[in-house]
């Protein structure tokens, strides 16, 4: 049961990275695909849509740190 939900925990933190990484390297492409957000354009100025991607891909690399430290409980899983 242990092992299940540390492998639970490891293969989450993995997936949660890699995205967080993908969104991080490849925020150009993202954003030609999505466009720009008027509203994050508005509230953090010129280049807001940008920055929005780059901390979403950064909390989501925060995220799989916190997951795989035992943040998260996955014994309901």
């Amino acid at each position: 049961m242990i092992a299940l939900i540390l492998l639970k925990r490891i293969l989450v933190s993995i997936l949660l990275a890699w995205i967080g990484i993908w969104v991080l390297r490849n925020t150009a492409k993202l954003l030609s695909w999505v466009g720009d957000s008027e509203l994050f354009e508005n509230f953090l100025g010129n280049g807001g849509t940008i920055t929005m991607w780059k901390l979403i891909g950064i909390g989501l690399v925060v995220l799989a740190i916190l997951v795989f430290g035992g943040t998260f409980s996955f014994a309901g899983l």
